[in-house]
């Protein structure tokens, strides 16, 4: 019977009832019973004449139900459904001689049990106990005997009914036979004892450890193998026969992690061919049970489970493989627990058919012990051989690779980034399977054959180091290379070490070859520079000849489908045409052109002709090395790099330098040539300014921000006018100082006529001098004094005349809060008002009289995509000048985040901090922690600190204008300075300008509006490389040739959703401003449906006292301020996330999918303007003259 743990449990029966077949699960069970009764009955008697009379779908069916395979021809289906139909036929035979035995073997017991029956009778008559004669009785009465023979013919007919309903009732299915007969005696040569193992180093994983020759496998445990999958091996397929083995987890290891990721355990056995993937379910020539129920076939895992999930440490699981071609479960693989047989025997894919199939093992943290036999631990229904007791005709014995050398090889593969590194790696370890690869992609796809789930990321990846991006922090940081470095010394295998960088630079390769002992293993250099071999190039041609052909035959096809259709489309017309002409001869000559019409040629011809006239050209078989998703070497690491880079040598600790492409001298050439060509073109990342730069910066920055000032100073025309009065003043009182000291000046050298030369008065005349000098002194002492009281009177004066001047109405301070406060109030009115037209009920649809249209002005419509700009060889004037080889579509000073420019961190913090790692923060090196990471935000958040573009502004799009234009909400116009000639240099608007900045432009005596405004910095001259219409940032600006910024919409596959059945969100989340919240019917039981805010939600309308909030401890992302279950898929966290973005015939407003206006409106109201109004024209001013709206309540509709 079943044991408890597969979920088909029963009462244990006595040893004298139990039946000698196996019992099975409910479903295989109705499907065997069905099958033997149908081979028992006599549906299936049928002769070769009546199977050949049968469809190859009704012959399957049959072969179903007998569990046979269904694969082949019609004779081959006839045949195999004859064969089994004739053993069946025998088993019958016996059984009914085998019952007419035992009925001649009763009958004689029978006569023998009456015979003693009547001796009795005759002893009690002698014994005066018989009973009345028959003679004493009434003549017409009978006796009992009689009445029981009428009432016995009587009950006849009733029972015979009785029989007929109970068979007519469906009969409950009986146990089953198990298809599976006992192994016959087989005398051929069996294989060497100890000849299977597993867990070889050339069938096995790195974490698997084989204890106890192979008996016991265990895994490794820590330092990052938790959380990867062990697989191992055996070194013996099978080819023919039915064989078998078991397998018991005898540990499973809970590991605690402080991970997101956390470790679990599981397992999977089956059957795999030689070469093919360790890992059960990894490619489509494996087959396999798992732990948890299910069975994997050519990498298809069931959906539903063909048993219940393993039980540990006393279960013993067997898996049987049937290569047996006699046998009715021929080509399948089946599952035994215990001895009992849990599912139906599975049928192997047609990939693995005719071929060895290996014994394979894939678990993760646990222990198994492996069982080949030759005796199996758990009796079976049937005899069985196992795996360790086959027949050496049956089986293959897979020969370990002959090492070239007494010790293990170890390979350092040097070779240039981008030049088939990773191609020749592929070749060469398809060819020398023995080797394992010890790299950073090696444990990438480790982990996605474990079943690992790799998160998006936005780091730059490369196949020298590729982001793992599996949320585990071993893996993700790179510090499992540590614990493979660690263990791989200690295990006997032959390595392939593939780094790219650290084989190139000479440190590195000595610090990885100290990990290897010279004693166990021989470290090999093979240098792979220069011009490749022939057999290299053929693939690298094939590979660009495919690709060219593809290309071209997708071409040919979408050509010949545009002539299709419109042949179709000419045909249709001129169908039309026919019918409504009424002259017959007219439509003769028609019927006449539409015969003569020349067949066409098939699409597929077409697409093969054009495919095999492809060839390649001489520029492209210069071309030596294929093409690559994925660059080798990210161009940081290349750039800090490329300049170290140099040819292993002996004297490094090599045993063996090995050139496999070209000579030393040729390869030494190779790499010169190549490094000098990078120090021309590659970009230098460890460049570092010196003192001088830093001074000369310093004060550029200091003279750049009093030019603001002044700017600003002059934008402010009450300030302007202020300051104009008082230099005014002070140049004339510059003035008056200079024509008093000119006057004193003059006084000065006058000649003193009427000084005297009498030497007696030299006294009177010293007396005389100090008076003067104290006189002189006295006067400047007032002039200073009058100086003073000058200013403090011009002071004054300007505070009165600053009184008495009439301030503009836009400048009073009180004018000011009280437009910001109108306007405040009419954002938050129109918030509202898109709010409630959302849910509100809608308003009856307006009957709209069909009426032309109105005549507008051609208004300029912004273009979806930027033109592109052709390569030009002269100096374009208009054109800003920047680089445009560096991949940055910003500024030269700029950097790109999150899809917009914003000004290099290496500026902001002196490149101490140059990493972005958010619109306010920076930090050093990778990977970003607080540790590392500074960061600023000004004092308005917004646009301040760190958030900033290249000229101090907010955050803009990729891309520049031309530098006559000005950017205005991510448009670029002609500037108003140029348009105005300064007279409104400032654009407030799309078509308007101002005198001044800020709130003095609500003032429209200072606007100026023209259409003439709408307009962009090019010549108009039809040239792309200049529009002359506003246009959107231009990336061929700031790199050659563009590039399409995109962002990904989040991966959200949930059913559901809020709006219609699109899936904007998950079926748990609900859409508020523009973002998946979880629903508030689940946080609060249905209590509180209505969200009202990120943190409230509302019991019904009107929202008022009835409300309920949480918070949380942390404010943001906790309490009802949550996603569901897709946050933790979109951004790691509970974060509320964007929802998904709308379909091709939607349009978003305010976050809201509405069904697009020009679909609704038959392109005569194409923009929209809110839920329920549609406009003729794309702005607020068109839209503001009634005429070109058309409101609607059936606009606000999602579809």
């Amino acid at each position: 019977q079943v044991r408890s743990h597969f979920g088909w449990s029963s009462r244990r029966r006595p040893a004298s009832a139990r039946s000698p077949q196996v019992a099975c699960p409910r479903p295989m069970l109705s499907r065997i019973t069905s099958a033997v009764s149908a081979a028992m009955g006599t549906g299936d008697k049928v002769d070769a004449e009546d199977l050949s009379k049968l469809t190859v779908p009704a012959l399957k069916e049959r072969l179903k139900e007998h569990s046979l395979p269904v694969s082949g021809k019609k004779d081959d289906l006839i045949e195999r459904l004859q064969t089994h139909l004739a053993k069946q036929a025998t088993p019958e035979a016996e059984a009914a001689a085998e019952a007419k035995e035992e009925k001649k073997e009763e009958a004689p017991k029978v006569e023998s049990k009456k015979e003693e029956a009547a001796g009795d009778s005759e002893m009690k008559e002698a014994a005066g106990e018989a009973p009345a004669k028959e003679e004493s009785k009434p003549a017409g009465s009978a006796t009992k005997e009689d009445k029981g023979e009428e009432k016995e013919e009587k009950k006849e007919p009733k029972d015979e009914e009785m029989k007929e309903e109970e068979e007519e009732k469906p009969q409950e299915p009986e146990e089953p036979k198990e298809l599976e007969s006992d192994a016959p005696a087989d005398k051929r040569t069996r294989i060497a004892a100890g000849a299977v193992m597993i867990g070889n180093a050339s069938d096995s994983t790195l974490n698997a450890m084989p204890v106890n020759g192979g008996r016991v496998l265990m895994a490794l445990g820590d330092g990052g193998f938790q959380h990867l999958a062990a697989a191992a091996r055996a070194n013996v397929g099978v080819m023919s026969g039915r064989y078998l083995f078991e397998v018991r987890i005898v540990e499973s290891r809970h590991i605690h992690d402080a991970g997101k990721v956390k470790p679990k355990q599981n397992c999977c056995l089956g059957f795999s061919t030689k070469g093919s993937s360790l890992f059960l379910g990894d490619g489509s020539e494996n087959v396999g049970f798992d732990s948890d129920g299910h069975f994997v076939a050519a990498g298809e895992w069931s959906q539903n489970r063909v048993s219940d999930r393993f039980s540990p440490y006393t279960s013993l699981y067997g898996v049987l493989l049937n290569l047996e071609p006699s046998s009715p479960n021929f080509n399948t693989v089946s599952l035994f627990c215990d001895g009992v047989r849990v599912c139906e025997p599975q049928p192997l894919p047609e990939s693995m058919r005719g071929k060895p199939l290996f014994p394979t093992v894939t678990y993760k943290n646990m222990t198994l012990h492996i069982n080949f036999g030759p005796t199996a631990l758990a009796p079976m229904p049937f005899t069985c051989r196992m795996l360790a007791d086959a027949a050496v005709a049956d089986v293959q014995v897979a020969k370990p690779e002959k090492a070239t050398s007494a010790k293990h090889e170890v390979l350092f593969p040097v070779c240039l980034p981008d030049e088939g590194t990773f191609d020749w790696l592929d070749g060469f370890l398809r060819e020398n399977s023995r080797y394992t690869e010890l790299s950073n992609r090696a444990v990438l796809n480790w982990g996605v054959k474990t079943g690992l789930y790799r998160q998006r990321s936005a780091w730059p990846s490369c196949n020298d180091k590729p982001s793992m991006d599996f949320g585990i922090r071993e893996l993700d940081d790179y510090s499992f290379q540590g614990s493979i470095q660690s263990v791989a010394p200690m295990l006997e295998r032959d390595y392939v070490v593939m780094e790219i960088r650290n084989n190139l630079i000479a440190e590195e390769r000595k610090k990885t070859l100290a990990n290897f002992d010279s004693e166990s293993f021989k470290k090999i250099a093979v240098v792979i520079m220069g011009e490749p071999p022939a057999d290299f190039k053929a693939k690298t041609y094939k590979q660009l000849l495919d690709e060219k052909k593809k290309k071209v035959g997708s071409e040919a096809r979408r050509k010949k489908e545009v002539e299709a259709a419109e042949r179709k489309e000419k045909r249709r017309i001129a169908e039309e045409e026919k019918e409504k002409k009424e002259d017959d001869e007219d439509e003769d000559s028609k019927e006449q052109d539409v015969k003569e019409e020349e067949p066409q040629e098939d699409i597929e011809e077409v697409v093969k002709k054009a495919q095999d006239a492809v060839e390649l050209t001489e520029e492209e078989k210069a071309n030596w090395f294929p093409k690559q998703s994925m660059e080798d070497l990210a161009k940081a690491d290349l750039g800090r790099s490329f300049a170290s880079f140099t040819i292993p040598e002996a004297a490094e600790g090599f045993d063996e330098v090995r050139y496999a492409w070209q000579d030393a001298k040729k390869a030494a050439d190779y790499l010169k040539a190549w490094i000098s060509e990078r120090k021309l073109t590659q970009r230098v990342e460890d460049l570092q300014p010196g003192s001088r730069f830093h001074e000369q910066y310093h004060e550029w920055g200091q003279l750049f921000q009093d030019w603001r000032r002044k700017q600003g100073e002059r934008r402010d025309p009450v300030r302007t006018k202020r300051v104009a009065k008082k230099r005014k003043v002070q140049e004339e009182k510059k003035q008056d100082d200079e024509e008093k000291e000119k006057l004193d000046n003059e006084e000065k050298e006058k000649p003193d006529v009427e000084a005297e030369g009498k030497e007696g008065d030299a006294k009177d005349e010293e007396k005389k001098d100090g008076d003067d000098e104290g006189k002189q002194e006295g006067e400047k002492g007032a002039d200073v004094e009058k100086e003073k009281d000058d200013e403090e009177e011009d002071e004054e004066e300007w505070s009165e005349e600053e009184d008495e001047e009439e301030v503009p109405w836009y400048a009073r301070q009180d004018v000011l809060w009280t437009i910001i406060g109108i306007v405040a109030l009419a954002i938050v009115a129109v918030l509202f008002m898109h709010s409630l037209s959302g849910s509100s009920t809608p308003a009856p649809t307006p009957t709209l009289a069909p009426q032309p249209l109105p005549t507008v002005a051609p208004v300029w419509t912004a273009p979806t995509s930027p033109p592109t700009l052709p390569p030009t060889t002269t100096v374009n004037p208009l054109l800003p000048k920047t680089r445009l080889h560096d991949n940055n579509i910003c500024q030269d000073d700029e950097e790109m985040y999150g899809s917009l420019c914003y000004r290099k961190c290496s500026l902001l913090t002196n490149n101490t901090h140059p990493i972005r790692s958010s619109s306010w923060t920076c930090c050093s090196n990778h990977p970003c922690e607080v540790g590392n990471t500074v960061g600023k935000v000004g004092t308005s958040l917004i646009c301040q600190g760190y958030d900033v573009n290249g000229a101090g502004k907010c955050p803009t799009q990729p891309g520049a204008c031309f530098t006559n234009e000005e950017l205005f909400l991510g448009v670029c116009y002609t500037k108003c300075s140029v348009l105005t000639k300064d007279q409104y240099p400032y654009r407030v608007g799309a078509a308007t300008c101002c005198v001044t900045s800020g709130v003095g432009c609500f003032d429209i005596r200072q606007d100026a509006t023209s259409p003439n405004f709408l307009a962009g910095g090019g010549g108009g001259d039809g040239d792309p490389s200049t529009p002359s219409m506003p246009h959107a940032p231009l990336t061929n600006l700031t790199e050659a040739g563009g590039v399409e910024v995109t962002t990904a919409p989040p991966d959200m596959t949930g059913p559901g959703g809020v709006i219609g059945t699109e899936s904007r969100c998950a079926a748990d989340e609900e859409l508020y401003a523009g973002l998946c919240y979880k629903t508030c019917s689940i946080m609060t039981n249905g209590q509180y449906p209505i969200r009202t805010s990120s943190w409230t939600c509302c019991a019904s309308h009107p929202c008022g006292t009835n409300q309920k909030g949480s918070i949380g401890t942390s404010l943001v992302c906790d309490g009802f301020d949550v996603g569901g279950s897709a946050a933790l898929e979109v951004l790691g966290s509970e974060c509320p996330h964007k929802p998904n973005p709308c379909n091709s015939t939607q349009e978003e407003v305010l976050g809201m999918c509405y069904a697009a206006c020009k679909l609704l409106t038959q392109g005569k109201f194409p923009h929209r303007l809110s839920a329920n109004t549609c406009c003729a024209e794309t702005g607020l001013k068109a839209c503001l003259d009634p005429s070109k709206l058309s409101m609607s309540a059936t606009y606000n509709a999602p579809r």
